[in-house]
């Protein structure tokens, strides 16, 4: 086979697999709306813990400051990810 045929098809599997990166949009454009919602559920959550402060039990505050912590940890786990 001639080299010039060897480096076309080279060039066009090359391109291929670079152009299939974009398969691959849909998922990062879920995670990034997945990452609005739990900003919402954080703060729904933020809400929630504020409104108990002064009557709620120690128990009660501390565990939802973890939630509001394993809520934070997801996202800065989705945002690396996507930027990954």
């Amino acid at each position: 086979m001639p080299d010039s045929f060897l480096k076309t098809i080279e060039r066009a599997l090359e391109a291929t697999l670079f152009a299939s990166r974009w398969l691959l949009a849909p998922f990062y454009a879920g995670l990034a709306l997945s990452l609005v919602v739990l900003l919402i559920k954080f703060l729904e959550d933020l809400l929630h813990i504020a409104m108990q402060a002064l009557s709620g039990t120690e128990a009660d505050i501390i565990l939802g400051v973890l939630s509001l912590v394993d809520l934070a940890l997801t996202g800065s786990l989705l945002v690396i990810v996507i930027f990954s």
